[in-house]
């Protein structure tokens, strides 16, 4: 279970970074609900970050 972990956060930390850059790509820079979307995928990261 312990070798999982970080294979889990690998896999959120890629997943989140490709939602991310799908998002920039798909959405003008003005767009709000984008850019709030990317700050929750950042809050979400830090989270695992600390929990690590």
């Amino acid at each position: 279970m312990t070798m999982l972990l970080p294979l889990f956060i690998l896999v959120g930390f890629i997943a989140g970074y490709f939602v991310n850059a799908i998002a920039y790509h798909l959405s003008p820079l003005e767009d709000k609900t984008a850019l709030t979307f990317r700050q929750v995928l950042v809050h979400f990261r830090q989270k695992k970050i600390c929990l690590a």
